[in-house]
């Protein structure tokens, strides 16, 4: 049934590309959910019914039992999936690309009215914070280190999946690591959403609170991972509701992000910088304000946004400028999909893949010490 999908991910590494586990996980499942809405294979569907298919998708609502629209941020994800697929097999997608110019508009108008919504519900910064302190005071230092994570880099759940590593020998970049130094942890970011535009990401934090949290996790080990259950390390498939559990009344990372981007405006390009998320897509999905912005500000605030100002120049990059060409040839050819998961609005972008996808370069990876940014 998923010889489809397969097909996909024979493409996606003939053309150098390494998806996760998690990525991986939620193609699955939304490829399941797309042929629930089909009586072919999708390749075999023309475009017109697939459009027409996905528009008027519904689904039973798991809590009230009630047959439901599916969400729009749904849709626009089993969409991807159908390009995906078409792609793969080199049928025409036109039809299928001018769709995804109105879904994407849907989601946005979706993403503003939740946080609409959300503006009256989320805690303030200050409520943060507090929380971050009781959970020092109570000795819970796991939840510690999250929410001191999340609050002074916004990051994500894949970000804060690291090791805790006494020898800065032992790093590598297939993971994310707290190294432990004299006074200070190194925060080294190799494996999160947007690695293929940031690479990579390090800050020095001095925090001692921070700093007494990570030692007191360690113990007498000389490596532990930061999330464990038994014994051992967590599935990168459990990363969401492991770590939920650890914020203020389980709201989550993404719900985090959309504080500090609500209550630090004045740093929204700190907050670009350490999520590797670009301006634009922040003050579109995660500032709660910006439903209540005036017509003109909207307007200037999605050209921002379309423009997808990366501030690569700020980012600690590894062979940066190789980097960028690999980028610059994965646009030629290919689209580039993004799948929305729960709770995470990002900016859907686009392509068309030529007849032929080019072989893969190789590349050699180098890594090499980026400047540093201190957090006391």
């Amino acid at each position: 049934m998923e010889m489809e999908l397969e097909k996909v991910f024979e493409v996606k590494k003939a053309n150098g590309e390494e998806l996760n586990p998690k990525t991986i996980t939620n193609y699955r499942n939304y490829y399941k959910r797309l042929r629930a809405l089909l009586d072919a294979e999708v390749r075999h569907t023309n475009n017109a019914k697939l459009v027409d298919k996905i528009t008027h998708a519904k689904e039973e609502d798991k809590k009230t039992k009630e047959i439901k629209d599916i969400p729009v941020s749904v849709k626009a994800s089993l969409l991807n999936i159908t390009i995906l697929i078409k792609t793969a097999y080199r049928e025409n997608t036109d039809e299928l690309i001018e769709y995804r110019q109105k879904i994407k508009k849907q989601v946005l108008e979706s993403s503003v009215e939740k946080n609409k919504e959300l503006k009256e519900q989320l805690p303030t910064i200050k409520q943060l914070t507090d929380f971050t302190e009781e959970a020092y005071e109570n000795e819970e230092w796991v939840k510690y280190v999250v929410n001191y994570l999340l609050i002074t880099f916004g990051v994500r759940n894949m970000d804060l999946n690291a090791i805790i590593t006494r020898d800065g020998k032992n790093v590598d970049s297939k993971d994310n690591w707290l190294v432990v130094r004299g006074n200070s942890v190194r925060y080294m970011r190799f494996i999160f959403k947007t690695k293929d535009t940031y690479n990579c990401s390090e800050n020095e934090i001095k925090s001692k609170k921070f700093n007494h949290a990570i030692r007191e996790i360690l113990g007498d080990e000389d490596q532990t991972p930061l999330f464990t259950y038994e014994g051992e390390r967590i599935k990168e498939s459990s990363l969401n509701r492991f770590i939920s559990k650890y914020t203020y009344n389980t709201i989550g990372q993404a719900n985090y992000f959309k504080v500090l981007a609500t209550s630090n405006k004045k740093d929204i390009e700190k907050l670009s910088v350490d999520r590797g998320t670009a301006i634009g897509t922040i003050i579109t999905n995660y500032d709660l304000d910006f439903g209540n912005l005036h017509e003109k500000a909207k307007e200037n605030a999605e050209k921002l946004r379309n423009k997808c100002s990366k501030l690569v120049n700020k980012i600690p990059a590894v062979e940066r400028a190789e980097q960028k060409k690999i980028i610059r040839e994965k646009k030629k050819t290919q689209p580039v999909i993004n799948i929305i998961e729960e709770g995470e609005e990002e900016e859907l972008t686009e392509g068309k893949a030529k007849a032929e996808p080019p072989k893969p370069k190789k590349k050699k990876l180098v890594i090499k010490k980026p400047k540093l940014v201190i957090v006391e």
